[in-house]
């Protein structure tokens, strides 16, 4: 929280004009379609923590020039995985449903059609860029056009799996978690995760990240940066997403779960 206050400040010393802070879409209490109007109410600390960030930037409204930039779950091949708020994450929960269950499209909670939303993260630079560009102040949501359910996401990370063609019998079948015992695990992890974390498997998972990302719908609107003219480079996940899924495939997702757990994936 301190971090963009300080900043701020010693900006204003120097002069800095205009100041760019990445917020995120954890800040609102709602789940569906928001906007920067929607209200907020993080249930998590992550989010809590920058709510009261972007609380503490209002101060400065007006000297410097501030804008707010809330982005939905991050993805693409340049993005830092190991980020718990990464897509990443969400990617390698399907993944490890279709290799434990064999090509099943699994979806985490509630129901297959529940939805989330990802953005690339070369948008999220290009908003950035834009925004300091045209002079735009205020909050904007950056997020993809097009909300992705849960079944769509299993989907997007079988096709990319390129599996053998017998473990497509069984593709789309679906498996349930229901999300009182999805967050039962991430509690349960949350307390070995450090024993784990000596084992080389550094998987951030905990019972907040459960909620966020797998705990139901959860999607936002793009429409106010874009009613200002921005386009998306990636407008829509079913297409830039399988290039980052091969990437961490690839790399036996040893760039966010450890060296020991890419190992033992490598196996299954």
């Amino acid at each position: 929280v301190e971090g963009p206050i300080n900043l701020l400040d010693a900006g204003k010393r120097h002069g800095l004009e205009h100041l760019v802070q990445i917020s995120s879409g954890t800040v609102y209490k709602g789940n569906k379609m928001l906007t920067e109007d929607s209200p907020l109410g993080p249930i998590e600390p992550y989010g809590k923590s920058k709510l009261e960030m972007e609380k503490k930037l209002a101060e400065y409204i007006t000297d410097p020039m501030i804008t707010i930039l809330r982005p939905s779950v991050i993805y693409g091949p340049q993005f830092p995985s190991g980020s718990k708020y990464g897509a990443a994450l969400a990617m390698f929960a399907q993944y490890a449903l279709a290799k434990f269950f064999m090509g099943l499209t699994g979806y985490p909670t509630g129901g297959a059609d529940n939805e989330a939303c990802y953005v690339h993260v070369d948008d999220v630079i290009n908003a950035q860029e834009f925004v300091l560009e045209n002079g735009l102040s205020g909050t904007f949501n950056i997020v993809d056009q097009t909300p992705v359910t849960h079944k769509q996401l299993g989907q997007i990370v079988l096709d990319a799996m390129k599996l053998p063609w017998y473990w497509k019998l069984l593709e789309g079948k679906s498996i349930p978690m229901p999300e009182k015992a999805l967050k039962k695990f991430g509690k349960i992890y949350e307390q070995v995760s450090p024993k784990l974390k000596k084992l080389g498997i550094t998987i951030p998972l905990d019972e907040g990240i459960f909620t966020y990302m797998f705990g139901g719908n959860f999607s936002m609107s793009p429409a106010k940066l874009v009613s200002h003219g921005f386009v998306h480079e990636h407008p829509s996940a079913f297409k830039s997403m399988p290039p980052t899924i091969r990437e961490y495939i690839d790399s036996n997702w040893e760039i966010l779960v450890g060296k020991n757990m890419a190992k033992l994936l490598s196996k299954l």
